[in-house]
């Protein structure tokens, strides 16, 4: 029986557990046995009507009395497992129930709690004193960045907590670009790859790559709705973009339960390293995420192409960023128009959502569904529509998309119009169109209902 629990947002907890002798004694050993025990939540205490039922335990050691460890000054005790997967709303507490046999000292059953209000990759250590030495427990705290050095780490069995929403269990780049037949019919826009695109271009794809960031979803670890204002910041090196940023008397409204926010994204976000820094607040002065992620592609190209998810903690919430650094892609760049059949001037009332997603993925999950495409216009409420008049543009809160060469960008439409020329008032266009990627160029796409229409349309181009 395998007994196991699925985080939707996680971080890593890397745990090490040392025995110090007094006074540095090089010679003093320990024959240590007991059991350590990590304890972390898995939904928020204040919803759980049983709190004992929030929490979980894994055992990171236990020994009885005759398989005592032997353990010399300072050496780390050995463990069953170092790293353990903590819930982005939890602390993680470690239970220390350790005992020396030669000495005689004991820990008494002493609970460690290790909060980790932000995640820069450096150990946070508490000590517990015992007769003739000192038990230092160490939690190193991480989250994607620290698992981007490699596939080395992949190889030696350390757990990964980043969300892969997985579509074929032996698919190692989920986005990538499948290998095509010979004889596969070429994409449009370019009919032999391989020859059109110039040295230069080959070199650019070689050097430089595109982040593009799908979602950032916010909790304040709260039952109650939080006004949350401040920035997100993309440093690529060359430029600094604010994908989010709102003011203190603008602020953004997250639920209880905590929502994605809508990201302001007008160019592309290319180059070798990205950092992507995050200063979030609610209106009382609660942190709600502040610290970074980073992103250097020669020390971290093994996990180029995959839809990841970095955790972003603070004092009160965390911040929850999905992304994917592309390295062979051309920039969408989008505009929506909003048109009536026979040119009528009449305002019309529009609420509803533009989402943009990849033809050759899936999305056969909802957190896929969910948190790996790009809400490009969210007016989901009858209270926040947009008023329009026919022959306008639809204001997007992002506009620019990246795609890999060779596929095909899915706008998926879902929106009401309410206006007197509709029988009932209400007209629906729903339905998903779709442009083919190019390297250079133009193509558009349209949804027609009984009065109005939506036509997308689309700019090709290899820069930002």
């Amino acid at each position: 029986t395998v007994h196991y629990t699925t985080f939707r947002f996680a971080i890593t907890a890397t745990v090490n557990v040392q025995f110090t002798a007094q006074d540095d004694g090089s010679g003093a050993v320990a024959d240590v046995h007991g059991k350590l025990v990590a304890y972390s939540s898995i939904r928020h205490a204040d919803n759980a009507d049983d709190e004992v039922k929030s929490y979980f335990s894994r055992t990171l050691f236990e020994k009885q009395r005759n398989e005592s460890v032997h353990m010399e000054s300072g050496s780390s005790l050995k463990l069953s497992r170092y790293v353990v997967g903590v819930a982005a709303y939890s602390s993680l507490e470690i239970q220390v129930d350790l005992v020396d046999d030669l000495s005689g000292w004991q820990t008494a059953n002493k609970t460690l709690v290790f909060q980790s209000k932000y995640i820069y990759g450096y150990p946070e250590t508490q000590d517990i004193v015992v007769q003739g030495g000192i038990i230092k427990v160490e939690v190193v705290w991480d989250h994607v960045y620290f698992k981007l050095e490699g596939e080395d780490k992949l190889k030696n069995g350390i757990e990964e907590v980043s969300t892969l929403d997985v579509e074929e269990s032996n698919s190692k780049n989920l986005w990538k670009r499948p290998q095509s037949d010979s004889d596969s019919q070429p994409a449009s826009g370019f009919s032999n790859y391989g020859c059109l695109v110039s040295a230069a271009r080959t070199l650019s794809l070689l050097l430089w790559e595109r982040l593009e960031v799908f979602s950032v979803f916010i909790d304040c670890c709260s039952t109650q709705a939080r006004d949350v204002y401040g920035t997100i910041m993309v440093d690529t090196g060359c430029v600094e973009v604010f994908i989010f940023k709102r003011e203190e008397n603008r602020p953004e409204h997250v639920g209880p339960s905590g929502n994605s926010v809508l990201l302001d994204i007008h160019r592309g976000l290319i180059g070798c390293e990205f950092v992507m820094k995050f200063d979030l607040k609610d209106v009382k002065g609660c942190v709600i995420s502040k610290g970074w992620m980073a992103y250097q592609f020669y020390e971290s190209k093994y996990w180029c192409n995959w839809p990841l998810c970095s955790v972003i903690r603070g004092e009160g919430g965390y911040a929850a960023v999905h992304y994917t650094i592309f390295d062979d892609t051309v920039v969408a760049k989008v505009k929506v128009l909003f048109l009536s059949d026979d040119g009528g001037r009449g305002s019309v009332s529009v609420i509803g959502r533009l989402v943009a997603q990849y033809s050759n993925y899936k999305y056969s999950t909802a957190y896929g569904r969910e948190y790996h495409r790009s809400v490009l216009f969210d007016k989901p409420h009858p209270g926040d529509y947009l008023l329009l008049n026919p022959s306008s543009q639809l204001p997007l809160s992002r506009s620019v998309v990246s795609v890999p060469i060779g596929w095909t960008l899915e706008i998926e439409v879902n929106v009401q119009l309410n206006s007197q020329r509709a029988v009932s008032g209400l007209e629906t266009l729903a339905g998903t169109l779709k442009l083919k990627s190019m390297l250079e160029g133009q193509s558009s796409d349209e949804l027609r209902g009984q009065n109005y229409r939506i036509q997308v349309l689309v700019e090709w181009t290899t820069s930002s």
